[in-house]
């Protein structure tokens, strides 16, 4: 009898830590040895070196109202939805919450979950 495929969201700190990505990368490989998925929060996809020159572009040329107003539209259009729409899709979560880290949406997605 085949086991069903498992997707597990990988639930961790992002904005406040250097390497963000290689736990997740880890996980990923293991959960694919058992045969299993392991889905990311927006990764690579928009926490590059590029989208944070450009961040800081903005955060130097406006207010800081203005830089709020333009990095909330933008997590929302480019991120939420698509970290709602892994955690929805998940079967379960793996979290990493190390206690003296800040997390931003890490709370926010277990308790979607």
């Amino acid at each position: 009898m085949k086991m069903k495929k498992l997707k597990f969201y990988l639930v961790g700190p992002i904005q406040f830590v250097e390497d963000f990505y290689s736990w997740r990368q880890e996980t990923v490989e293991f959960l694919e040895t058992l045969g299993h998925e392991g889905l990311m929060p927006w990764g690579e996809m928009y926490h590059t070196k590029e989208l944070q020159r450009e961040y800081k572009k903005w955060a130097l040329e406006m207010k800081p109202e203005e830089y709020c107003s333009r990095v909330r539209k933008h997590m929302r259009a480019n991120v939420l939805n698509f970290d709602i729409n892994q955690v929805l899709n998940a079967d379960g979560l793996i979290f990493y919450l190390p206690r003296e880290v800040l997390t931003v949406g890490s709370f926010g997605e277990i308790t979607l979950a």
